[in-house]
């Protein structure tokens, strides 16, 4: 999950909350606050932040290269 600090479309505190769910039921997940960030992450170190996550986390936990065609 992915949240900006300055998001005034969605309080931070539902990301904190599934933060804290996804932690409790052993779910693979991560949170990341990106400081300075609105909701449609607007300034492109946001958006650079995001995929990088996005990349890190799908690289950890989606298998490649299974053999299957």
């Amino acid at each position: 999950m992915i949240h900006g600090d300055r998001d005034a479309q969605a309080d931070v505190e539902q990301s904190q909350s599934m933060d804290a769910a996804l932690t409790r039921s052993g779910k693979p997940h991560r949170f990341v606050m990106i400081k300075d960030a609105d909701h449609q992450l607007s300034a492109e170190s946001a958006r650079v932040t995001m995929l990088r996550e996005l990349e890190t986390f799908l690289s950890a936990h989606v298998p490649v290269g299974n053999g299957t065609k």
